[in-house]
């Protein structure tokens, strides 16, 4: 999210290239995940970009193919041990970035029991300068952003690990009357634009992170993503 707590990032770029291709109308909000799921059974939400989850598994429509690829590393200055996993942070000060969910972690850092001290970070930049300056001992981030912030902060003693791995995928609310129709569109519009696996940051600002888009009462169905976002159609319904 930004400044002003409104969803961004790569999938969301993606999306809008997608919707723009599929002559969709869309919008976009950001929901933890406890609210995300009733909205997608209700109708609310028509369209989710998120990792693979058993609730939703069941009730709903998965893609076939992933959109994008959730990696998330610990970074850390090379004279320092490696950590694989989170329970290797405790006792340790944490470098986060404000507004990240980290699939649920950050509820775990929060916990005092886990021994972790958080350092927020305002940006993915900001973060890299402050492990730099040793502010942290670790930095918790995401390929995708954190690559394109050490394009511009070029450290070769910055090293990391990965943590988690996870695919994100198109899910389609159960209340939209041929899922696989719409997902055959969706999947047909990234192949035309090109589209290649997105190495994703959390979207959400949330656990999970995601970005719900919600169904306007004019424009009865809508696609979202999730990491989560949803557009409107343009169309009217289907």
């Amino acid at each position: 999210v930004d400044k002003q707590g409104q969803p961004k990032g790569l999938l969301l770029d993606m999306l809008e290239r997608l919707m723009e291709h599929n002559q969709r109308q869309w919008e976009v909000s950001s929901r933890q995940l406890a609210s995300l799921l009733p909205n997608l059974f209700n109708g609310n939400t028509d369209l989710a970009m998120i990792i693979q989850h058993p609730v939703l598994a069941r009730k709903a429509t998965y893609g076939s193919k992933p959109v994008g690829r959730i990696v998330m590393k610990s970074y850390r200055l090379a004279d320092r041990e490696p950590v694989t996993h989170l329970e290797g942070f405790t006792g340790k000060r944490l470098i986060v970035l404000r507004g990240f969910g980290y699939g649920g972690a950050i509820e775990y850092f929060l916990d005092p029991a886990a021994g972790v001290k958080l350092v927020i970070a305002p940006d993915h930049l900001s973060a890299f300068e402050m492990l730099n300056r040793e502010e942290g001992d670790y930095l918790l981030n995401y390929v995708g952003p954190a690559g394109e912030a050490l394009l511009r902060f070029d450290n070769p003693q910055i090293v990391s690990e990965t943590i988690k791995t996870e695919d994100i995928y198109f899910v389609v609310s159960p209340r939209i009357a041929d899922p696989h129709k719409l997902l055959l569109e969706l999947e047909s519009g990234l192949k035309a634009i090109n589209h290649s696996l997105i190495m994703a940051p959390d979207l959400h600002a949330t656990p999970m992170a995601e970005h719900s888009v919600d169904k306007p009462a004019s424009r009865p169905l809508s696609t979202g993503t999730g990491v989560l976002a949803a557009p409107k159609s343009a169309a009217g319904t289907e």
